[in-house]
């Protein structure tokens, strides 16, 4: 019996990260084609087709980095990112999307969903101070563009609505500036262990 309980247990771990990145590849299609079905004018298509498409290709290029970070990674590694993502909430998250995508219409609506994928954001930079024990400076640039694009696409056929996000867009900004000096001030002293991946830095 302890034997079936050790084999399981790393398969669970893949399974728990396999899940939050193929759920993190499917929403910008999810969202776009939510938003297609809801409009007819063909500049507004136009418009949610391309931002799906940048955003699609930026995401997935963020879960490949993670998936070849993961990949690295030692069991005790390996357990304690599923071990944050189980207490991150991220599946309650994607639930939510789902169920707000269905009334994408609704201007309450893209406001939650640009909110909530703000909160996966955060977790998408704890994976990768996680996995790769450093927070690159492209990656904080791309997660930027994801933002405004996504903003650009929700934002579609409603000036009123492209104001109100671009101001949560500069909250978020900002609320990114005070963790970055609470991480220097408080910077945990452990460092990455010796058989843990140490890429690169920048």
């Amino acid at each position: 019996m302890p034997e079936k309980t050790e084999s399981k247990a790393p398969n669970s771990r893949r399974d728990n990260f396999q899940q939050l990145l193929t759920s993190l590849d499917a929403l910008p299609k999810q969202i776009a084609d939510a938003m297609l079905r809801q409009t007819t004018e063909e500049d507004h298509k136009s418009v949610i087709t391309a931002c799906g498409d940048a955003m699609r290709e930026q995401v997935q290029g963020l879960t490949s980095h993670l998936r070849e970070g993961w990949s690295r990674l030692s069991p005790q590694g390996q357990a304690e990112v599923s071990r944050v993502i189980a207490m991150s909430g991220s599946t309650a998250i994607f639930t939510g999307i789902d169920a707000l995508a269905k009334n994408i219409n609704s201007p309450t609506a893209r406001i939650a969903i640009s909110g909530f994928l703000m909160e996966l954001k955060k977790l998408i930079i704890l994976l990768f101070w996680l996995i790769f024990h450093t927070i690159p400076k492209w990656l904080i640039i791309l997660l930027v563009l994801i933002d405004e694009i996504l903003n650009r696409k929700l934002s579609v056929g409603n000036p009123a609505l492209a104001s109100t996000l671009s101001r949560q867009h500069q909250d978020y900004l900002q609320e990114q500036i005070l963790m970055a000096r609470l991480n220097r001030e408080y910077a945990a002293p452990d460092q990455p262990g010796n058989n843990e991946p140490n890429p690169e830095t920048t």
